[in-house]
């Protein structure tokens, strides 16, 4: 068992929860990474959770996972950016196998929020954040930020505040995340070999205001951005590898990266996975719905039978997202720890 200094401040005691084995669908491979990430990231017995090492682990799992099937499959979470950082002090040691396990890093309303639309952020918050993307975009790490505003000096502003800090920024006017906007503020780059050479990119993962498949899957190709972050399915459907060949090369036949959408700390009721049962017989990792987004529902990360959903089979999800031809995943729901640290 390890000390209070060993686990961290954020770890609480958690009586009677049991660790769930692996199943028998999991492969030899699935296993050793849950024990080398075991060892990397420090796994705590099954009676205390560190909630933040948990979601470092998970995180490293799925990188790991990934990259195994695609060395340049790229890992992106959103948020939660305090786990870059031992007990998400600055001042401590940097979590360099976390840092290692990713290749980017994305953060919601840093300068305009997302709840209050065109709203500027809270000073303290985005000061507080600053410091982190700073530090990790000096690790090479690409910088992803998602404004909110529809009005277009708040949206030149906020592109002007990322630049000047070295981000790469998109302003969504809408919070539905369901529209192609204009590439007004930044010039895409001739080739987008990695994702250092990105210098804009679209937020796109609620295409409900196109007709059909090929309508959205033409309309996004025929765009100049350098990057995507959409959807696996359009609607039901899943996005199949035809569909991401037209999506990674520009009109002007110079590459782009698709990355593809996961939530990973929260299940969607939405979802190819959801079983409807669980309305009735909740799981012991299914916790209770999100009051800010209705079909989302708090899970327990850690949980054998949660990573099981999201990746180590041919239809779990992460496993879907590589068969459709992504160039990576962009994680999201990263700060979940912080539901359980409350």
């Amino acid at each position: 068992m390890k000390t209070q200094t060993e686990i961290g401040t954020n770890t609480r005691l958690h009586v009677g929860l049991k660790i769930i084995p692996y199943g028998e669908k999991n492969d030899l491979m699935r296993y050793l990474i849950s024990i080398v990430f075991f060892v990397c990231f420090g796994h705590v017995s099954a009676q205390e959770i560190s909630y933040r090492d948990e979601m470092r682990s998970f995180v490293g799992e799925i990188s790991a996972y990934a990259k195994e099937r695609n060395s340049n499959f790229y890992i992106v979470p959103q948020n939660g950016i305090e786990l870059i950082a031992v007990d998400g002090d600055l001042s401590r040691p940097l979590h360099m196998n976390y840092i290692n396990a990713i290749d980017g890093h994305a953060q919601e309303s840093l300068f305009f929020n997302h709840q209050f639309m065109s709203r500027l952020s809270q000073k303290r918050r985005t000061d507080y954040l600053i410091p982190y993307y700073s530090k990790l975009k000096s690790l090479e790490k690409l910088i992803l930020i998602t404004d909110y505003s529809s009005n277009p000096v708040k949206q030149s502003e906020s592109a002007q505040k990322n630049a000047a800090l070295g981000f790469v920024s998109y302003a969504a006017s809408n919070k539905r995340l369901s529209k192609i906007q204009e590439l007004n503020f930044t010039i895409a780059n001739i080739s987008v070999e990695s994702l250092l050479d990105v210098s804009n990119f679209l937020y796109l993962i609620n295409p409900e205001n196109f007709e059909n498949k090929e309508e959205y899957i033409e309309d996004l190709a025929q765009t100049s951005y350098d990057l995507f972050v959409i959807d696996l399915f359009f609607r039901e459907e899943q996005l199949n590898a035809q569909d991401l060949q037209k999506l990674k090369r520009k009109p002007d036949g110079s590459p782009r990266i698709v990355l593809s959408y996961m939530s990973i700390g929260e299940a969607e009721d939405y979802r190819f996975y959801w079983n409807e049962d669980w309305y009735y017989n909740t799981p012991n990792w299914l916790m209770e719905e999100n009051p800010s987004w209705k079909g989302n529902y708090v899970v327990q990360y850690w949980n054998e039978h949660w990573k099981n959903i999201i990746f180590g089979s041919t239809n779990a999800y992460l496993d879907l997202i590589i068969q459709s031809g992504f160039d990576g995943v962009y994680l999201d729901i990263i700060d979940a720890f912080e539901y359980y640290e409350k």
